[in-house]
């Protein structure tokens, strides 16, 4: 699938997404559902250059990863 600001793959529910200030970095979450019952979040890149997203949340949940390397221009989708 590709869509309309051509990146490739999954896309973002509006009620789940967020945005840092310059909309370089986007993120939500995708809730289980019938093919899996993980939570995964989607980080997509739209700046230059590799970055490492560090990822937090509350104390109730627990992360498999804190840190995720997003290659320039593409997407990484990754277990909570």
């Amino acid at each position: 699938m590709v869509r309309k600001d051509g990146f490739r793959g999954e896309e973002c529910d509006p009620s789940t997404m967020r945005t840092d200030e310059d909309r370089k970095f986007v993120a939500c979450l995708q809730v289980p559902g019938n093919e899996s019952p993980d939570i995964f979040l989607l980080i997509i890149n739209k700046a230059k250059g590799l970055h490492t997203i560090t990822i937090s949340a509350p104390a109730s949940v627990q992360l498999e990863k804190t840190k995720v390397r997003v290659p320039e221009k593409d997407q990484k989708l990754t277990t909570l």
